[in-house]
């Protein structure tokens, strides 16, 4: 994000994934429509059919993992488990 936005002021954002360039307002980006459509039964049954795989470039799976790996090296220092 390029910068902090009132609720309804337009701000402008680039896509991780894409690159692209895109534009929204600081309410939209709280209010995603595609997480709505996430729901505990839909991750149960992913979990346990092995369904909907997502396949990732190896770049971004390892620009992903990075923030994992620091979050358990926090968790571990503040003996967290």
């Amino acid at each position: 994000i390029i910068r902090f936005a009132k609720p309804y002021e337009l701000i402008a954002f680039r896509s991780v994934l894409s690159g692209e360039l895109a534009c929204t307002t600081a309410k939209t980006l709280n209010d995603c429509q595609f997480m709505k459509m996430i729901t505990l039964q839909k991750i149960y049954e992913s979990l346990r059919f092995n369904r909907f795989e997502i396949k990732l470039d190896p770049a971004i799976q390892e620009r992903a993992l990075k923030p994992i790996v620091r979050m358990l090296e926090l968790s571990e220092k503040l003996g967290i488990k």
